[in-house]
């Protein structure tokens, strides 16, 4: 079952980090979308905890 996408986003990346992506998603056998919805969600999570302590 694919995932209903709510949002879509448009970024601009580095060489290096497109070939780093590649190298990741290929390693993990997952997709560079998967790869930065993950940190995307990482970056929330732990920017979120942050503003909890404040």
């Amino acid at each position: 079952m694919k995932r209903k996408c709510d949002s879509r986003i448009s970024i601009s990346l580095s060489l290096e980090q497109h070939k780093e992506l590649v190298q990741l998603s290929e390693k993990n056998d997952v997709s560079i979308a998967w790869l930065v919805r993950q940190a995307i969600t990482f970056y929330l999570f732990k920017n979120s905890n942050k503003q909890d302590e404040n």
